[in-house]
């Protein structure tokens, strides 16, 4: 190193670096609710997700929220819930869930809630084109158990 600096030259490795696109658009935002629990219809994502279709009016939207509607059942079923929750594309050649489009677990936990409110806000996901899918795994953990009790006559 005391050559190098001597001799005035200093070399440096090189080292190659992959920038991301940033998009900087200046427009107000407008709130908008879509699919009010009406379109049920759910796509089987994996054997342990469903995920259900949404549409969106305006192209390359950002999503903030999730409102869930669930049911409890009055049978004695454990109310407590712990999932993850998945936000994809939709698939132009299949028309079912493609990529996913946030990084990182979204890990949802509620006690008993009939709606669960999610909030999205500070993941700054977009939605390309007017089409995506929300999904819920489920997770076969403990804290999801309902313990039953079976009897022998």
């Amino acid at each position: 190193m005391k050559d190098a600096i001597s001799s005035g030259m200093i070399f440096l490795e090189s080292s190659p670096q992959l920038l991301k696109l940033v998009e900087i658009s200046k427009r107000k935002f407008k709130e908008q609710t879509i699919n009010r629990f009406d379109k049920t219809f759910a796509y089987p994502a994996a054997s342990t997700q469903l995920a259900q279709q949404m549409y969106c009016e305006h192209p390359d939207a950002f999503l903030t929220k999730i409102l869930l509607s669930r049911s409890i059942p009055s049978f004695g079923a454990n109310p407590r819930t712990r999932f993850r929750l998945h936000i994809y594309g939709a698939d132009n050649t299949t028309g079912g869930p493609k990529t996913s489009l946030h990084d990182g677990d979204i890990i949802v936990e509620n006690n008993s809630d009939k709606y669960i409110v999610i909030d999205l806000s500070k993941k700054y996901i977009r939605i390309p084109g007017n089409k995506f899918f929300v999904a819920i795994e489920w997770l076969a953990i403990p804290f999801n158990e309902t313990p039953f009790i079976i009897t022998a006559q």
